[in-house]
């Protein structure tokens, strides 16, 4: 994917293709946008910007033509992200142009062309409530703190609590019902059976909806069944991301990362970093 690195290095012409040699343009200015959309890589007599911060045009390549283009106005798109212009460049190739010209944010100007690779990353999480990893993996692309050429396609993998209480209830012979973690808006009975959470008082035959803590926690207990829903253990495809409370199992591994419960934001800005990172070296091993 060619992107510059910042809209300052494109100056968008007020002049047609055959008009732009001899304009003056900004001394940082390495591509121009026509005013009929040609993509042009310049060729400039450079000044010196202590005395001018213009500089003349004498040549231009093409690199490409308004035919290959797609013209995109979104104000909630950063034109300096790469990622997020990655993922315009990718909608333009899907819709089989070379590249794309983005009007976003401030009304700054960039543009994408050429080949981008999407990435594909599971994320396995527990819901309700909504997934938090989640919010934080999109967020931290959104606001371009991950640095990547490729588009991210986050595909979600989520574990419902209420589906595996189901299960649980399904094969009956249970009295209570036994979360590990309370949340907002849980009803004190699910299909007529008492719900309680670890650290409560227990009674009658247990029914649990957790994870390995939530086993040895309850240790002593009678319980009846057990449904896991560690995110952990199910993962099921590469590259991947998912969260834990064995704090000591959390980092890279296995082709994902996993963080721990109650990960701050920072730290999933780092571990999606240190993912990326990852995919990105085996992309290059693989050519």
């Amino acid at each position: 994917m060619l992107m510059p690195a910042h809209c300052r290095n494109v100056a968008v012409s007020p002049y047609p293709i055959e008009n732009i040699i001899g304009k003056k343009t900004y001394y940082t200015t390495e591509y121009a946008i026509s005013k009929d959309n040609h993509i042009l890589e310049i060729e400039a007599i450079e000044g010196d910007p202590t005395k001018s911060l213009l500089k003349e045009i004498k040549d231009f390549r093409i690199l490409a033509y308004p035919e290959e283009l797609l013209v995109r106005e979104d104000e909630t798109i950063n034109p300096n992200s790469l990622h997020q212009m990655a993922v315009c460049l990718k909608k333009a190739i899907e819709s089989g142009k070379k590249g794309i010209i983005v009007k976003g944010m401030f009304e700054h100007i960039n543009f994408a062309i050429g080949d981008v690779e999407e990435i594909t990353v599971q994320l396995v999480d527990i819901y309700p409530p909504e997934s938090k990893l989640k919010r934080m993996v999109e967020d931290a692309l959104k606001y371009d703190l991950v640095t990547t050429d490729k588009p991210i396609n986050i595909e979600i993998r989520g574990i419902n609590l209420f589906e595996r209480a189901d299960r649980i209830i399904e094969r009956g012979n249970i009295d209570t019902l036994v979360f590990p973690c309370r949340i907002r808006d849980m009803p004190e009975e699910y299909k007529g059976i008492p719900v309680r959470f670890v650290g409560d008082s227990l009674k009658g035959r247990i029914g649990v909806v957790g994870c390995e803590t939530t086993l040895k926690v309850l240790s002593g207990q009678p319980i009846q069944e057990v449904e896991i829903i560690c995110p952990r253990l199910e993962v099921s495809k590469v590259p991947w991301i998912s969260k834990c409370c064995q704090y000591h199992l959390t980092g890279m591994q296995n082709g994902g990362y996993l963080f721990k419960w109650g990960t701050s934001f920072q730290e999933v800005v780092t571990g999606i970093q240190k993912l990326v990172k990852t995919i990105e070296g085996d992309l290059l091993n693989k050519k």
